[in-house]
């Protein structure tokens, strides 16, 4: 948003990359920088409407950098191909009315985060695919502690997004069936997600109970998607 407070938004960015070419594999490398100004977000402590001609107001401008490196091998010709991915990045925020002017991750920062991918040719009209991807946890805001004043629960937050969630992470495996047509090509794929069952968490939800008039026993709440899940599929190519 653009107004008589807040100035357009600036960008610069940077990167530098290389790629290898071996016998049978590709090798290739990136790192990048990121200077942005003039980033806006909502001050601490503000409340949200709807509906409101004063928007802007609770809004502040600051600075903001990202970073990180990443690199990739990948394998395209054989029986078995596939790849390993790894990138490691920062997405960084500091505004002089939030978090009280010290540097936060911003919200869509993960450190870490990668892919294996795996083909197997079984037959010239069969395959199977199988990839693992991980990824640092989602950033939230918690409270650094609660307290009841006058009967009502006094929420304390301390620094934003101070919580990371733990590491997400799956497997998924697919078998697919290709056949050849007079306008294209098909193929039918059996699979399964999230092969292991692991509950990756995308939401958490701050609790508490009250015990007493003077005590609270907070909690975090986390609700995960989907797990173990087998799928079937059909896809069509036209030529």
């Amino acid at each position: 948003p653009v107004g008589e407070s807040l100035s357009p938004q600036k960008a610069e960015q940077y990167s530098l990359g290389s790629r290898y070419f071996a016998d049978r594999f590709t090798v290739t490398f990136e790192a990048f920088y990121k200077q942005m100004n003039h980033v806006v977000d909502y001050r601490d402590g503000v409340v949200v409407r709807e509906q409101s001609n004063d928007w802007y107001e609770l809004l502040t401008a600051g600075k903001g950098r990202s970073y990180g490196l990443e690199w990739l091998i990948e394998k395209t010709t054989g029986r078995i191909n596939g790849w390993i991915s790894y990138t490691y990045s920062r997405s960084l925020r500091k505004f002089a009315d939030i978090n009280g002017g010290k540097t936060f991750p911003y919200t869509y920062d993960r450190p870490h985060s990668g892919n294996i991918f795996v083909s197997i040719k079984i037959t010239d009209f069969q395959k199977f695919n199988a990839s693992w991807f991980f990824s640092s946890g989602f950033l939230y805001t918690i409270p650094k502690n609660l307290y009841q004043l006058n009967g009502n629960v006094v929420v304390n937050v301390s620094e934003r997004n101070n919580y990371r969630m733990p590491f997400f992470h799956h497997l998924d495996i697919a078998y697919n069936f290709l056949r050849s047509w007079k306008y294209g090509t098909s193929n039918f794929i059996i699979g399964v997600y999230n092969v292991y069952g692991n509950v990756n968490p995308f939401l958490v939800r701050y609790r508490y109970k009250d015990i007493d008039d003077k005590y609270i026993d907070p909690y975090i709440e986390m609700i995960g998607m989907l797990t173990f899940m087998p799928y079937v599929a059909l896809e069509f190519k036209f030529k």
